[in-house]
């Protein structure tokens, strides 16, 4: 790893952490890069923690320019915001299509504030409806503010209207999604009992989204996925090329085969994709002329092996900004 993306910070609670951090990058020198997202809780006052934790942003190394907004819930607990409902018979059929975890118009209102602040945003959201409300609260904020203001990073995403697919890159927006939840486990297990196996099927659609021309990323959803017991980015490529779990080569494909990714899909999404979501391409991400020196040294060519071999690549060595941090 060479670089850490937290969207869970509260900054008020989360100021000794970061000085200690700080302390110790200043006594031995970074080993990686750590960017922290303000965690919303309250709309009101989310605004002003997110601007105090931005002026807070210790160095390079260290920063924030992100707040993260809660969109939604879980479609498996019926708090995912859906264009159709939940199905009939099933556990959360009373919560029709749910709804947003804050209101609608305070919503739209702090996103707008945000992108005309020129804060890129992180948004937790599941269900397709969801999706659907973070394009148009982006693409309204693009015309009333101009374009390149900010960034916005849906997260999760499970369910997108395919519709809404070529829809992200002209809002300025783009998915992360995380191989571990598309995996067999209770959360699909679960899902499926609300939803039906036809739409539990089309989940985390990246080939497709891809295909549409939106930028995927991939990320862990550390600490909270624990479908598969492993964070290592090697195995979410692997998981991503498959749609099956990593190192198994007997594991069935999870839902849709054109929601695969091609192999340098899937390495774009571990590397310069992401760094596009954080709003960052243009430092780090991919081997360039005036880029951060990032990069890992592998003991075998990821096209050269087999694909439910990519997990079992060893990494011999990690460098950050020029300096090797792992390895010997």
């Amino acid at each position: 790893l060479t670089t850490v993306f937290d969207p869970g910070v509260l900054f008020a609670e989360n100021i000794p952490a970061m000085n200690a951090i700080q302390r110790y990058n200043e006594k031995n020198g970074a080993n990686l890069r750590v960017s922290m997202s303000h965690y919303s809780v309250n709309l009101v006052d989310d605004f002003a923690a997110a601007q105090a934790m931005i002026g807070n942003s210790k160095s390079e190394d260290l920063f924030s320019d992100s707040i993260k907004i809660n969109v939604d819930g879980s479609i498996e607990t019926g708090t995912g915001y859906l264009k159709q409902p939940y199905m009939e018979g099933s556990t959360q059929q009373d919560k029709g299509t749910g709804t947003t975890i804050f209101p609608i118009d305070e919503f739209k209102a702090l996103v707008d504030k945000s992108y005309a602040a020129g804060i890129n945003m992180h948004f937790h959201v599941c269900g397709d409806a969801g999706v659907a409300l973070v394009l148009d609260t982006m693409e309204e904020a693009i015309a009333r503010h101009g374009p390149d203001q900010a960034r916005a990073n849906l997260t999760h995403v499970m369910m997108t209207d395919p519709a809404d697919m070529p829809r992200f890159n002209p809002a300025q927006s783009g998915v992360s999604y995380s191989a571990l939840w598309i995996m067999p486990g209770d959360s699909m297990n679960d899902s499926t009992k609300v939803l039906g196996k036809e739409r539990t099927d089309a989940y985390y659609p990246a080939g497709r989204t891809a295909a549409a021309g939106t930028r995927v990323g991939i990320g862990s959803d550390y600490p909270v996925a624990t479908t598969f017991p492993s964070y290592a980015p090697l195995d979410s490529i692997e998981m991503f090329v498959r749609r099956a779990r990593a190192g198994d080569p007997d594991a069935p494909v999870q839902g849709y085969e054109e929601d695969k990714l091609s192999l340098q899909e899937a390495i774009k999404a571990a590397t310069i994709n992401n760094a596009w979501l954080m709003n960052k391409e243009n430092e780090f991400g991919s081997i360039a002329q005036g880029k951060s020196a990032d990069f890992v040294i592998l003991d075998e060519n990821l096209f050269d092996v087999e694909e439910h071999e990519i997990s079992q690549v060893e990494v011999l060595a990690t460098y950050y900004r020029g300096r090797q941090t792992y390895g010997e």
